[in-house]
């Protein structure tokens, strides 16, 4: 959850911001531009992400879901940026041992709809390129 982080090692990050935190609720607020292929604009998220933790089990549960009044909360600036108004994660992890010990699983489900039609090269280079690109990202971190 540390947005720092993903800026250094996420090459499709073009603005990521904490809006807002609710300690309570263990939630943020979170603004994030995202990169996407030429011809098609960036795509620009508003949501709200939250986390439950069951220590017990060793199990995080973060939720990530737009926020369906995001212009009340942050205007449109930019025509340059798709404001993506469909989207949610939801990612389980659970500890082999203990949270502070090495090994985990995983499930991440994720939607979005990226207000546009995709042209087929586009598609092609996602599924081909991109999807394989980030997830090889996501797995070589080195942790600091």
């Amino acid at each position: 959850m540390d947005l720092v982080f993903r800026k250094k090692w996420d090459t499709n990050v073009e603005k990521l911001e904490l809006l807002r935190k609710d300690d309570d609720t263990d939630s943020e607020l979170i603004h994030w531009i995202a990169k996407f292929p030429y011809p098609m604009y960036p795509r620009e998220y508003v949501f709200v992400r939250r986390r439950y933790i069951n220590k017990k089990d060793r199990c995080i549960v973060i939720a990530n879901y737009a926020v369906t009044d995001s212009a009340d909360i942050i205007p449109r600036c930019e025509k340059k940026y798709v404001r993506v108004k469909s989207y949610r994660s939801i990612m389980v992890v659970r500890a082999h041992k203990a949270f502070d010990c090495k090994g985990f699983d995983y499930v991440l489900s994720y939607y979005d709809n990226p207000e546009s039609n995709i042209p087929k090269y586009a598609y092609n280079w996602l599924i081909n390129y991109g999807g394989p690109y980030y997830l090889h990202q996501v797995i070589t971190i080195k942790f600091y």
